[in-house]
């Protein structure tokens, strides 16, 4: 696996050139293309939008005739629902209209620990009343053809209709059905409510069913549908219909501002619907998406509780998840496939795309349930996922999905067939399917202003979060400083003025920006809301090489520097080429200037090095690591002199002279010394250096001086806020570390 920083270039040139005609500029021509906007739709970036004709759905107009014929009747309607935010925004919206034209009519929703799709037992009771003419899905049926067929013996006078939006399997139900994957629609990447709407419009038309945008806006962002054709007209009618009193109160609990976007839908009101059906009912949603005329404070109050309720559930799985990981097997078997008890059936697929996010393999995660495994699986871009499950389809209990997500059901005894079934189809495909790639839209290359692209995402509008423009940035820092409980974050300014900010995994760059260090940065665009400022928001960092890191290339050799010895097998050279060779390995240097004098022609075969950090690829260059964790390589060849090196498990050593180090004397050791003497209760490690001694010795030779007190016994440490001295009286001769790195100066 390698990572690749890659401009995006699923643009069509005849739509470039046309746009370019029309006065948009070649490089933001480039970006409407690659995100469906043509010559002939540029007009409806600022217009209502239009919509397809309902009725070229296959299987709609016999929907719209079952649903007149059963009020027609008399007949109640039942509503067969999912339990995430599509499902329930789709069952609320067709429930909604149903009763404002008079027809009675019920929603059942299953539980998450019914597991996903139709239930017989579910609705059994109810149609055995009677009192209905049809049962109606939504977002769920496609896949559901032998329990369709149970319903049509069980209830022979019940009409049943399907409208669902996911992959279509070779069986599908015997009755209606509807899904713009079947047959030739326009636009086939409707979300489930964005099916029940066009239900709405083709019963009604569209003024009416524009009273239900909003709801139908809720699914198709929460379930990441793409934002072009129709699905951009939904969510622009939901965000300029925002009337529904319990979706407003929601917006309101969760703290977003008055005019509603879609990034608020996706980002704070999407995870509160789900949040009940993942970790409580989801008919504590369903009330707060029915209360339409009148918003039920209760039910939206504990959406919030279920929300907070989440996150800590969340990070318990994750945790224990993460604890069962085995990086060599993962990587070999191309497939982060683990498995629990207790696990919170409604969290699985978030856990899934953490892993997959993690390794960007795809990722199966999985809990008992009563004999069987439930789980919810998250594929890569370059992996169908729906495909991928469809050849392991003789060994499930069931499964549904689309091609980057899958729920399924796999009996205990099948368990280990199913690991191994994924793995060989995903060890057959080509490489390249699992490279990393980070996809950005624009160099910023002084062709254009941060302004000019601020208001060419103002014309893009709406976006979901990951669809915003993404912005090459390579400059120097000027400013870098951490911000946030615990210094969490990081904020920089390079030498152009911008202002970037990197949230949570960016802190561990802090030091090296620090230093004035040359970035090529990955961010997008937004105005702060607190003096308007335009800020990058940081997606990646890539550091490139820098004169400037010498002082914490030091800093890093200081750490690294052994205390307590252990053994060292420095291996034969034909080890190390061999090693070099395999598809896993990762070389680690000191510092660059080594890289360059001892390893770049051995190294010529392998990725540019990274500094401090390495990335996800599977051969990998390493400058200095902050971290010594290697166990997802194979083979680690470690570049060091026999002083400097930590213990790497079973890494090859090649021991050569480091073309600097920190230096040591007595001088230096005393004047440590007396600054341990004057140390506070609570000062850090490095909150006393800042105290006593900065801009006196460097922090590197301040670490080593550290290192010999400890091989001394002089004191100990945890090394970062806890340090004891014990008073002994030493010889500084006696550590092998102040031998090594003694110098008179």
């Amino acid at each position: 696996m390698k990572e690749y920083i890659i401009q995006r270039d699923n643009f069509i040139q005849k739509d470039v050139d046309e746009l370019v005609q029309c006065g948009i500029p070649e490089n933001f021509a480039r970006v409407l293309s690659s995100r469906g906007i043509t010559s002939s739709s540029l007009s409806e970036l600022q217009g209502d939008g239009k919509y397809h004709d309902a009725f070229a759905m296959q299987g709609m107009s016999q929907a719209v005739q079952t649903v007149k014929k059963t009020a027609q009747e008399g007949k109640r309607i039942l509503v067969y629902g999912d339990y995430d935010a599509d499902g329930l925004s789709a069952s609320s919206l067709l429930s909604l209209f149903f009763t404002r034209n008079g027809i009675d009519n019920d929603v059942v929703i299953p539980d998450r620990q019914d597991g996903y799709g139709m239930h017989t037992h579910l609705v059994s009771e109810m149609l055995s009343t009677g009192k209905y003419g049809l049962l109606i899905t939504v977002d769920c049926g496609i896949s559901d053809s032998d329990t369709v067929e149970e319903l049509k013996q069980l209830f022979p006078d019940v009409d049943i209709v399907v409208t669902d939006h996911h992959e279509v399997p070779e069986t599908i139900p015997q009755c209606v059905c509807v899904n713009p994957k079947l047959g030739n629609y326009p636009f086939r990447y409707l979300s489930g409510s964005g099916v029940a709407y066009k239900l709405v419009q083709a019963i009604a038309g569209n003024d009416i069913a524009l009273q239900y945008a909003d709801l139908a806006m809720i699914g198709t962002i929460a379930d990441i549908m793409p934002l072009r054709d129709e699905n951009r007209t939904i969510v622009r009618h939901g965000l300029s219909n925002f009337n529904h009193k319990g979706l407003k109160l929601l917006a309101a609990q969760s703290r977003c501002e008055k005019t509603i976007t879609a990034t608020d839908i996706a980002m704070r009101i999407a995870p509160r619907i789900n949040a009940a059906g993942r970790v409580g009912s989801p008919l504590t949603a369903l009330r707060v998406l029915l209360s339409a005329e009148r918003a039920d404070e209760d039910a939206v109050e504990r959406l919030s509780e279920l929300n907070e309720q989440r996150k800590q559930l969340l990070d318990d799985i994750v945790e224990q998840a993460d604890a069962l990981c085995d990086n060599r097997k993962i990587r070999q078997e191309k497939l982060v496939f683990l498995y629990g008890k207790g696990w919170q059936h409604g969290l699985l697929g978030i856990v899934a795309n953490r892993f997959r996010e993690k390794y960007n393999l795809p990722a199966v995660i999985m809990t008992e349930d009563n004999g069987n495994y439930v789980g919810s699986a998250r594929g890569t871009d370059g992996v169908d996922l729906h495909a991928l499950f469809v050849q392991a389809e003789s060994l499930l209990v069931r499964f549904g999905g689309h091609k980057a997500s899958v729920g399924f059901t796999v009996s205990a005894e099948n368990l280990n067939a199913l690991r191994q079934r994924l793995s060989q189809c995903l060890c057959a495909m080509p490489e390249e399917v699992f490279d990393r790639k980070l996809y950005y839209d624009l160099d910023a290359d002084g062709s254009f202003t941060y302004a000019d692209v601020l208001r060419l995402s103002d014309m893009l509008q709406p976006m979901l979060p990951s669809d915003g423009i993404v912005l090459r940035v390579q400059d120097h820092v000027k400013y870098a400083n951490s911000f946030g409980k615990d210094g969490s974050h990081i904020s920089f300014t390079v030498s152009d003025g911008l202002e970037m900010k990197g949230f949570f995994k960016f802190s561990q760059y802090l030091d090296a920006l620090k230093t004035g260090a040359e970035t090529v940065t990955l961010c997008t665009l937004e105005r702060s809301s607190y003096d308007g400022n335009i800020v990058g928001i940081v997606s990646a960092i890539d550091l490139m090489p820098s004169l400037h890191f010498e002082k914490l290339f030091d800093t890093v050799y200081a750490k690294n520097i052994s205390v307590q010895p252990f053994d060292i097998h420095e291996s034969a050279f034909e080890k190390v080429q061999e090693a070099l060779k395999s598809n896993n390995v990762a070389v680690v240097f000191d510092t660059y200037n080594q890289y360059l004098k001892f390893g770049k022609e051995v190294c010529n075969e392998l990725p540019a090095p990274k500094f401090f950090l390495p990335d996800q690829s599977d051969r990998c260059v390493l400058i200095a690591p902050i971290n010594n964790d290697f166990s997802r390589y194979d083979n680690v060849v470690v570049f060091t002199d026999s002083k400097s090196v930590r213990n790497y498990g079973s890494a090859l050593y090649v021991f050569v002279d480091r073309p600097q180090r920190p230096v040591l004397n007595r001088k230096i050791c005393m004047a440590v010394y007396k600054a341990l003497l004057g140390k506070g209760k609570y000062d850090s490690i490095q909150g006393l250096y800042n105290k006593f001694l900065l801009e006196k010795i460097t922090y590197a030779q301040y670490l080593c001086a550290l290192k010999v007190f400890e091989q001394l016994h002089l004191i100990s440490t945890d090394y970062m806020y806890q340090l004891e001295i014990k008073g002994n009286k030493v010889n500084l001769e006696d550590s092998a570390v102040y031998r090594y790195l003694y110098e008179d100066c």
